[in-house]
């Protein structure tokens, strides 16, 4: 959901620019996001990834192509031209970070890569502003100071989408969700709260809706915090206000994540307690949590989830910040070591990925997701477009088996199966080219570039669109000045938001009118460089990630987790551009000269 304006200031100035950072923060992690100028990348992200890299990687010419494309093209590296970038010790830094990766790749000197690369980040820390000693204070206390100062909005609007992405990224890579940050409980609606809800069972206990200091979390607990934190409400500045930001940002949790294994059978074994890499292998009867606060209904609930004799747990100790991506991170550690009972004792053991308990101290978290597969009455052209009847048994039998393929990476569970399935899918679909072994992932890599523009103007606008409708909907109506009438048509005509024509000029915001601009230039030549070069780098991390995981049992987690936020929209568009140009021609009845039909519709 995307509302805009949703932050207001008495000074009209600075509500213009608080309004800004609050649209732009938000569009920077919508789905329908311009995907390549707010690529979910600030210059720690660009940068630990270099190091992984280097440390990991630095034997695969695909990971030295992706670090130099890092270095050499992404905006935010440039020592010329970005804000901090620029800057003169972290610039020099760069600069001999670049100088070394220029070399040809036997050349490189990955060691010394790290080396300066970490040097790099402690600068980004300690260099973007003088009261700051982190990455994220240093951008937050620039942005506050642009939102507090008395220029108007024109001035500083560029500074402001600069920081709003930042920002954004660098709750990501701290470990949060990107649908955490949004929504009821996302991070404006907690510094925006003014809620505080005494319990009435225990007067020491109240829930506090909005971030509070340090200080004042210390005091948690005491007879005067109800008192101390209603007082630091009334008095909050703008500016203690914003810090909240920070307090969000910075807060960490501890817990010991349990998922349930199916299909190990240990009636024989109730002491069996095995730790692997990290995991915790054990018999429900070792459970071994502190449960003497819990509730009759509460233990219920937790004897439903252990497991029979048939079953076992698994356990990881984690710091974390997001429930989800917590769980997320211990389904991975678990995935991995279960495969030390399937090489001794054989069999298919399996884990239970939807639900977890999260225990800290004496209570716990219990998490439950539904990842059932929802059917349809209707399975049509519109869910799934399909090859027609018409098509050469060999053109039919192609798509078929490329499908098959596909679709496993839509099924599994976790990401680095998703991205073997992806890179595999490709390899099927140019099976029939001739390409050398040294080149073939780059003419892979360049004619499904290809693919994807084919569908590109389409699938940008209508991103825009639903952008556009997002905001008519749930805006307030005197943010974007939006008259009754409008505000009518839009409830009575279920067709209302089909034409984004329709919809240019019914509203009056510079959020809204900039989301046109962009929709009016997605044919220029800017435009088409910009995803060239996306698409490109999006397209070799997933190679290159391909090539870790097959030939090193490794991979870059963040990479994986931004490629995961990507790739399923490309290759949807992909297949859909494939089957529907060759129901377009049955005339043709191979796949390679299906694909080389296809790849002629696009013109460098």
């Amino acid at each position: 959901m995307i509302r805009a304006g949703g932050i207001s200031h008495p000074n009209e100035i600075i509500d213009k620019k608080v309004k800004a950072f609050y649209d732009y923060f938000h569009y920077s992690i919508s789905r329908n996001r311009d995907v390549s100028k707010y690529d979910l990348e600030n210059h720690l992200t660009l940068l630990e990834k270099i190091i992984l890299r280097a440390q990991k990687f630095g034997s695969h010419p695909s990971s030295v192509w992706v670090i130099k494309h890092y270095l050499h093209s992404h905006s935010l590296l440039d020592r010329k031209n970005d804000r901090f970038s620029r800057k003169g010790k972290i610039a020099q830094k760069l600069k001999e970070i670049k100088t070394i990766c220029s070399k040809e790749h036997k050349q490189i000197d990955f060691e010394q890569v790290v080396t300066l690369a970490e040097e790099a980040v402690t600068l980004f820390h300690e260099m973007l502003h003088k009261e700051a000693n982190s990455y994220f204070q240093g951008i937050l206390y620039n942005l506050i100071g642009v939102l507090g100062c008395e220029h108007d909005f024109e001035e500083h609007k560029d500074e402001i989408i600069y920081y709003s992405k930042l920002l954004a990224v660098e709750y990501l890579r701290a470990g949060f969700e990107i649908d955490e940050l949004d929504g009821n409980n996302g991070v404006f609606n907690k510094i925006l709260s003014t809620t505080i809800q005494p319990d009435p069972d225990n007067p020491l206990k109240a829930y506090v809706g909005f971030p509070i200091t340090k200080r004042l979390e210390e005091k948690r607990g005491s007879k005067e915090f109800v008192k101390e934190v209603t007082n630091y409400l009334e008095n909050r500045t703008f500016v203690e206000q914003f810090e909240g930001l920070y307090t969000i940002y910075n807060r960490e949790y501890d817990g010991t994540f349990v998922y349930k294994i199916d299909n190990i059978s240990v009636s024989g074994n109730k002491k069996l307690n095995v730790e692997f890499d990290e995991v915790t292998f054990f018999h429900p009867d070792n459970l071994g949590f502190d449960l003497s606060e819990w509730d009759k209904y509460e233990k219920e609930q937790l004897d439903a989830f252990i497991p029979d004799e048939n079953g076992i747990l698994a356990s990881v100790d984690l710091a974390y910040k997001s429930l989800r991506k917590g769980g997320k991170v211990a389904l991975y550690k678990i995935r991995n070591s279960l495969g030390l009972f399937h090489y001794r004792f054989g069999g298919r053991g399996h884990i239970q990925t939807n639900k977890v308990y999260v225990f800290k101290g004496k209570g716990a978290r219990y998490s439950w997701e539904d990842k059932s597969v929802r059917g349809y009455n209707h399975f049509d052209e519109e869910v799934i477009l399909m090859p027609n009847k018409s098509l050469s048994e060999s053109v039919k039998k192609f798509i078929h088996s490329c499908d098959i393929i596909l679709f496993r990476a839509f099924g599994t569970e976790f990401w680095d199966d998703e991205i073997l399935y992806f890179w595999r899918y490709l390899e099927r679909v140019f099976n029939d080219f001739d390409y050398d072994m040294k080149e073939k992932g780059r003419k892979i890599i360049k004619n499904t570039a290809k693919v994807f523009f084919l569908s590109e103007k389409s699938f940008l606008g209508n991103s825009l669109r639903l952008t556009i409708a997002n905001i008519l909907i749930n805006s307030d109506k005197t943010v974007l000045s939006l008259s009754d009438e409008t505000r009518l048509k839009m409830r009575r005509d279920r067709h209302f938001f089909d034409d984004i024509e329709k919809l240019r000029g019914l509203a009056q915001y510079d959020f809204w009118t900039e989301l046109f601009g962009t929709y009016d230039s997605l044919e220029s030549e800017v435009q088409y460089a910009k995803y060239k070069d996306f698409y490109g780098k999006v397209l070799n991390e997933l190679y290159e990630q391909r090539n870790t995981i097959l030939h090193q049992g490794d991979y870059c987690f963040s990479t994986i987790e931004n490629l995961q936020l990507i790739l399923p929209s490309l290759f949807k568009r992909f297949r859909t551009s494939l089957v529907k140009f060759a129901n377009e021609n049955p005339e043709i009845c191979e796949p390679k000269a299906l694909l080389e039909g296809l790849l002629v519709q696009h013109l460098d």
